[in-house]
């Protein structure tokens, strides 16, 4: 009874520092999307007559865990979550109560086959929407 008890307990401490070890490895692989980011856009959509057009990205990590920032110049910056390895952006409109375009958007920013692919929906004033799909290339 003895030596079964001590070996419980081993088994136990065992499995336990591998499930720490484990949340550790999962820690240590998330993606940080921070950087400066170039792609061409690839739009559907009632707005795809941009398609073609360069667009430099630049993501921040911002001081709110599992935040960033995702700036498309012009003063567009659209708030992200990090959850896992994509970044989240939650349906935002942006210049809602002021006199310039009225921006609004959907979308994601993931990982594929070691390709990050932003994929989002959006909307200019009353020109319509367009959903876009393109990969980054990080400078």
């Amino acid at each position: 009874m003895k030596y079964s008890s001590i070996l419980l307990i081993a088994l136990f401490a065992f499995f336990t520092s591998c499930t720490s070890e484990n949340d550790t490895l999962i820690e240590e692989t998330l993606i940080d999307f921070s950087g400066i980011y170039e792609g061409q856009l690839n739009c559907t959509g009632e707005m795809s007559s941009d398609v073609g057009e360069s667009i430099t990205i630049i993501i921040t990590k911002t001081s709110k865990e599992d935040s960033y920032s995702i700036d498309l110049g012009d003063e567009v910056v659209f708030n992200a979550t990090q959850i896992d390895n994509v970044l989240n952006i939650e349906a935002q409109t942006l210049n809602e109560e002021q006199e310039f375009d009225v921006i609004s958007m959907v979308g994601e920013i993931r990982m594929v086959d070691e390709e990050m692919m932003f994929d989002f929906t959006h909307s200019v004033d009353d020109e319509g929407e367009s959903s876009c799909s393109f990969p980054l290339t990080k400078k």
